[in-house]
């Protein structure tokens, strides 16, 4: 049986209502998320020259930690793509070496990058025409908005990690301390809180002065500022806030989805690159190397 007759049966074994002769030349299978993160490990690994993986949406992490077990005991040619989410802060990552993990919270973490957005605002305002002064401008009005929105959000992104580290504890609540998906959900588009905002500033700070030690709260507020909070936060979340900060200072209409996909074309992996060493580059020499291992010589 040839390696992809043994993938194409093992993705029929997962997934049985599914028949795809999906490989198209690729040799290899990984799995992620959602629709979104197939255009941002393409391009991630493209960036590391590895052209032998073929990349398929399993909806949703839910339906991958299921299968992840399965995945990878039942099957060593397949490559398995996560967010990180709060994982690296509560020591919960996997160390196999067919689990890669984003940089940050999500890929949204990697491909929000300011600089990304300063230039896509430019290019839509025909900026380049103008004098400094207008491209000053908009570098001091974008450093005041994300000052304000971490003045914000980083509380509540404590707190949420608090929340997820807790939960399933006996006799603990576990309460939605941070938007899941926009900021729409507790703030206004100046950044203020929403007076009906569900979950009002002094509620979410009252019952995280009762569920949360001063020590546990100063532990994960240390993790948080060896970094930057835009590495952590939930990923929908710090999109929409670019979203917001793009939208007020352009007339151009756009959809997130296109958004998004300006952002990943133009993404430099700038965030990530930032520390010392590349993120990826250990993870995708890994990569490398198990598939030189596994590849079938005809």
């Amino acid at each position: 049986m040839s390696k992809i007759e043994i993938d194409y049966k093992f993705e029929r074994n997962l997934e049985s209502d599914i028949s795809v002769p999906y490989f198209y030349e690729k040799i290899f299978l990984g799995y992620v998320e959602g629709e979104d993160d197939i255009g941002y490990w393409s391009k991630k690994l493209k960036e590391y020259e590895i052209n032998d993986i073929f990349l398929k949406e399993i909806k949703g992490k839910d339906n991958i930690s299921k299968k992840i077990d399965e995945i990878l005991h039942n099957e060593k040619l397949v490559f398995i793509f996560l967010d990180k989410d709060y994982n690296e802060i509560l020591g919960r990552l996997s160390n196999n070496d067919k689990i890669i993990y984003t940089y940050g919270h999500s890929i949204e973490n990697s491909f929000c990058c300011e600089k990304k957005l300063f230039d896509m605002i430019v290019d839509c305002n025909n900026l380049q025409s103008f004098n400094k002064i207008e491209l000053e401008n908009l570098k001091n009005e974008m450093e005041k908005f994300f000052s304000k929105a971490e003045k914000e959000m980083k509380e509540l992104l404590i707190f949420d990690i608090l929340n997820e580290k807790k939960a399933g504890e006996e006799n603990y609540q576990a309460f939605g301390f941070l938007p899941q998906k926009s900021y729409e959900e507790f703030f206004t588009k100046e950044f203020k809180w929403k007076k009906n905002a569900k979950n009002s500033k002094e509620k979410i700070l009252k019952l995280a002065e009762e569920s949360f030690s001063q020590s546990e709260i100063n532990d994960v507020k240390d993790k948080i500022d060896e970094n930057d909070w835009k590495k952590y936060i939930r990923g929908h979340l710090l999109n929409s806030i670019f979203l917001l900060f793009f939208k007020k200072n352009t007339r151009e209409v756009v959809s997130l989805g296109y958004f998004n996909k300006f952002l990943i074309e133009k993404c430099s992996s700038c965030r990530e690159k930032c520390i010392k060493k590349d993120y990826y580059s250990e993870k995708m020499y890994k990569i490398k190397e198990i598939i030189e291992k596994n590849k079938v010589i005809n």
